[in-house]
C-alpha cells in the first residue's frame, strides 16, 4: 500500500481500464532519457520483431542470442545468454523499480509484456558501435493478486515477468537458471540504487534490494550482490555508492576479455582500486 495515498491495486477478473490508466500516468511521471538508451514503454501493438514474455518464440530468441554475440569477439552461447538476460532484466528493472519505490507497481503477469528491440548507436573515447535496447509494449490483462510492501511487489514482478524467458534461455544455452537470476538481481539492485538516489531515498532503496536478494526462498537470492561506498582517499568529501555484482556477464570468456570492475570474480582490492580510479577520472572530467 502507498503510505501517502492508502491506495491498493485491485485484482479484477477482467482488465480494468481505470487501473491501466493509473499505470500509464505513473509511467509518464518517470524522468525522460534524452540519450535514447533507456527502455521506452507503450500500449501500442508491437512490431513483428518482438517477443512475448509469456511464450518466448524459439526462432526469435535464437536470433536475439546471435545478435548479442556481435558485442563481444569470440562470444559463445553462454556469454550471449548472460548479455541478453542482463539487457532484458535491465529493461524491466529500470521501468518498474521506480514505481515499486513509490508503491505504484501493479502486479503484472508475463502475459502483459512484449519486448521490442531497438538499435541505438553509441560512441565513446574514439570507439563506436550500436547496442540493442529492449522497449516494452504492454497489453491490458487482468491484474494478479497484489503483495504487501515494495520489496515483495518488486520481487514478485520480476519473477512473474521473467520466469518464462529465464527457462527458455537456460534450456537453449545451458547457462544455469540461478546464474541468469543473479544477473537479473544485479540489474534490479542497480536500478533501485539509481532510483533511490534520484528521489532522495537511497538507503531505503538499497535496503529493499537487499531484502529481496537475501531471501533464500526466492530465485533472486544472491549471496554476493551488494553495495559499497567509494571514496577518494585524498578527498573524503568525494564519494559515491556503487552496486557490486553477484552474477557474471562472462565478458572474461570473450577474445581479449577480462573481469569487469564490479565482477563477482574480481578480488576486493583490485575492484576498489578500479572504482577509485574511475571516480577520480570522472571528477577530473567535471572540473
Amino acid at each position: 500500500m502507498n503510505i501517502a495515498t492508502g491506495r491498493h491495486w485491485p485484482t479484477p477478473d477482467q482488465p480494468n481500464l481505470q487501473d491501466w490508466r493509473a499505470l500509464a500516468d505513473a509511467l509518464k511521471r518517470l524522468p525522460a532519457d534524452p540519450t535514447g538508451f533507456s527502455s521506452r514503454v507503450s500500449f501500442e501493438a508491437p512490431e513483428t520483431d518482438s517477443l512475448w514474455l509469456a511464450r518466448p518464440d524459439e526462432s526469435r530468441l535464437e536470433a536475439w542470442l546471435d545478435r548479442q554475440k556481435q558485442d563481444a569477439a569470440g562470444a559463445d552461447d553462454k556469454l550471449a545468454a548472460a548479455y541478453l538476460m542482463g539487457r532484458i532484466g535491465w529493461a524491466i528493472s529500470t521501468v518498474f523499480c521506480p514505481l515499486g519505490l513509490s508503491d505504484e507497481l501493479p502486479p503484472l503477469a508475463a502475459e502483459a509484456v512484449t519486448l521490442v528491440p531497438r538499435e541505438e548507436a553509441w560512441s565513446y573515447e574514439g570507439e563506436s558501435g550500436s547496442a540493442v535496447i529492449y522497449d516494452l509494449s504492454l497489453r491490458r490483462t487482468p491484474l494478479r493478486c497484489p503483495t504487501s510492501g515494495p520489496a515483495a511487489s518488486i520481487a514478485q514482478l520480476h519473477v512473474s515477468l521473467l520466469s518464462p524467458i529465464v527457462a527458455a534461455i537456460s534450456a537453449r544455452t545451458r547457462l544455469a537458471p540461478a546464474a541468469l537470476w543473479r544477473i537479473v538481481g544485479d540489474g534490479m539492485a542497480a536500478a533501485l540504487l539509481e532510483a533511490g538516489m534520484r528521489h532522495g531515498v537511497r538507503e531505503a532503496a538499497m535496503q529493499i534490494a537487499l531484502d529481496i536478494l537475501r531471501d533464500r526462498s526466492g530465485p533472486l537470492y544472491s549471496r554476493q550482490t551488494g553495495f559499497e561506498e567509494v571514496t577518494l582517499p585524498d578527498r573524503p568529501d568525494c564519494a559515491e555508492w556503487v552496486r557490486l555484482r553477484g552474477g557474471c556477464c562472462r565478458f572474461y570468456t570473450s577474445d581479449g576479455g577480462e573481469y569487469c570492475t564490479t565482477c563477482v570474480l574480481r578480488d576486493d582490492d583490485s575492484r576498489r582500486m578500479r572504482l577509485i580510479a574511475d571516480l577520480r577520472s570522472r571528477q577530473k572530467g567535471n572540473v
